[in-house]
């Protein structure tokens, strides 16, 4: 779900100059995170969002991103 909905997210809130996504797989300690099919494979697959801001507005926008994806698993 916030993978779709990130980038619009991401657009509507004019903090951020620009981003990029990134296809990514993830390892981790805890495999109840993964499916069946990702624990055979050894990994998870994830996407990661580089987002450019200036250093004066980061933490309200950390703080809108952290209200807007709550319960989401999102990592920053």
């Amino acid at each position: 779900m916030s993978t779709c909905l990130c980038p619009f997210w991401l657009l509507e809130h004019k903090s951020s100059s620009g981003f990029t996504i990134i296809q990514s797989y993830g390892h981790g300690s805890d495999p109840t995170t993964f499916t069946i099919i990702e624990q055979v494979e050894g990994r998870k697959e994830q996407v990661i969002f580089q987002i450019h801001i200036a250093s004066n507005q980061e933490n309200d926008f950390i703080k809108n991103l952290k209200e807007s994806f709550k319960g989401t698993n999102i990592h920053y």
